[in-house]
């Protein structure tokens, strides 16, 4: 059952949370995707601190970071993306 939940964990974790809650801010300047991506990743560390799997919790940040990366990278043909955010990049 753990292994069967574990892995579900890792398939949502693999969910671009910071490219999405930043294209949210972008296209309908909404915050609510900050929202979700603070909530979904609490939950899914809490669910992984439950089943004992620390290892779960730190594989699914990188996948969700770096599938967040592959997406901005993607974004930096939309005129205006890198810009909406300074004085930061979207990097």
């Amino acid at each position: 059952m753990k292994k069967s939940i574990g892995f579900i964990v890792s398939v949502v974790y693999a969910y671009p949370f910071v490219f999405f809650a930043m294209y949210m801010d972008f296209i309908k300047g909404s915050l609510w995707g900050y929202l979700i991506m603070i909530a979904g990743t609490s939950i899914l560390a809490v669910i992984g601190k439950l089943i004992m799997q620390k290892k779960l919790i730190i594989l699914g940040n990188l996948i969700s970071y770096f599938s967040s990366i592959y997406f901005v990278y993607s974004m930096q043909t939309l005129e205006g993306w890198d810009g909406y955010f300074k004085p930061l990049t979207a990097m």
